[in-house]
């Protein structure tokens, strides 16, 4: 399978004689096509996955991978200029804190490499969990079985021994409870297998997959008519285990456009939205830091509106992207992905205007000592990560201030924001 990989807003040429490297026009049409389809599905507006070009295809604000016949596209986000390896490890990294993955069992470390995208990576998290977990045993249920045997086993069936079987005493109406693997998450499991075994080129991927799929031998196939069992998978103490595992199969099986249903189609996606993904990632973090330092965290809220019409009906609903509190003091952040540049005058660091008014409403709506835009860290800014510029109001005087955070080393990410709240709450709001 041809693999081909771009950064946020980047553009790869078509081959041709000035560009031999560059990606086959047919490759570059199957992808498009597929691309125009998952912006139908995500409510995308055209352009935002993908654009097709004379010169190329060019890559929007939405990251992953795009899987189109015997091809696929890697779609990275831009990360403080790092190169694709540092790229991806931070994309892992965020997806992993979103999504709850346990990354200290993943064995993902010697995927680092630049032969391995994100699938690749995914996939092996996926399969290593998977072969731990069942090496532990798959999770079973009971069944009620009723079989006419030889002894008795379980209870008896009083009403079919006396009639049906009055003239075969020899024979016991037994009913029973059985332990079977053939369970509506172990199905989901399988089918997950079975699809990643068609989508990974890395041998080791394929090997762990394989042996996978012998593991499920009792369990029978999805009927690919119906619709996912995903309302009949009940996630309990006997099979906790298999949560992370099952959240997993949904975003792999998610991916598969018609495939897994009717058998058509060859199309697969893994996409994220940077913007929406950003904000879910800090919004997790702070709330964990929120827990330790005593904030109390509102993730998209609480729920206020901006205007009140002449008989005092509320109008125009607003929520902030992450709401803290703490000991009286109230601070709203809302996170932006997009890269900031020198620039000043009446637009410093190319801020949006229209960011700048949102942030003041929030401050007014939410009676805010401080509200921060914070954006991601990028090379070309002279300052450290941290609070970059300190606004005030000129009507209320409340404080709107300015920050990034450096996504290249993810594992510091709690540490910078922490570093942020203690600016903001120590004397300087």
């Amino acid at each position: 399978m041809r693999t081909y990989s771009l950064s946020e807003w980047e553009e790869k040429p078509l081959q041709s004689n000035w560009h031999p490297d560059g990606i086959p026009e047919r490759d570059a049409l199957n992808l498009y096509r597929e691309a125009r389809l998952r912006e139908a599905e995500l409510r995308l507006g055209r352009g935002n996955l993908l654009e097709f070009h004379r010169s190329g295809l060019r890559a929007g604000q939405v990251v992953g991978v795009i899987v189109a016949g015997d091809c696929r596209l890697e779609i990275l986000p831009k990360v403080d200029d790092a190169d694709a390896q540092v790229s991806r490890r931070s994309l892992f990294q965020m997806l992993a804190r979103t999504m709850d993955l346990r990354l200290s069992s993943s064995g993902v470390t010697s995927l680092g490499s630049q032969d391995n995208d994100l699938l690749e990576i995914l996939i092996r998290h996926y399969a290593n969990l998977l072969y731990r977990a069942v090496h532990r045993g798959l999770p079973r249920s009971y069944n009620v079985v009723e079989a006419d045997l030889g002894f008795l086993k379980g209870q008896l069936n009083v009403s079919q021994q006396f009639t049906r079987l009055a003239a075969t005493p020899q024979r016991l109406a037994c009913r029973y409870d059985e332990l079977n693997p053939d369970t509506p998450l172990n199905q989901i499991l399988k089918a997950v297998v079975t699809q990643l075994l068609k989508a990974t080129r890395n041998s080791q991927n394929k090997r762990l997959l394989a042996e996978l799929r012998y593991a499920f031998d009792e369990v029978s196939d999805l009927d690919r008519s119906q619709p996912l069992p995903l309302r009949q998978v009940h996630i309990d103490r006997t099979n906790a285990a298999y949560k992370e595992l099952f959240n997993m199969a949904v975003l792999f099986l998610g991916g598969w456009r018609q495939s897994l249903y009717r058998g058509e189609g060859r199309g697969f996606s893994l996409l994220f939205e940077m913007n929406v993904l950003f904000e879910e990632f800090i919004g997790r973090c702070l709330r964990g830091i929120g827990s330790k330092e005593g904030f109390a965290v509102a993730l998209q809220g609480p729920y206020s509106h901006v205007l009140r019409d002449e008989v005092g009906v509320r109008a125009f609903g607003t929520k902030p992207d992450i709401h803290l509190q703490r000991n009286g003091k109230t601070i709203v952040v809302d996170t932006k992905w997009k890269r900031l540049k020198h620039s000043g005058g009446y637009t410093p660091l190319g801020i949006s205007s229209s960011d700048v008014y949102q942030m003041m409403t929030y401050a007014d709506v939410y009676s805010a000592d401080a509200v921060v835009l914070l954006y991601p860290h990028t090379d070309e800014m002279s300052q450290a990560p941290g609070i970059l510029k300190r606004f005030t109001t000129l009507t209320s005087g409340r404080k709107v201030l300015v920050a990034t955070v450096c996504l290249s080393d993810i594992s510091s990410i709690d540490e910078q924001l922490s570093k942020i709240l203690t600016d903001l709450t120590v004397g300087h709001v």
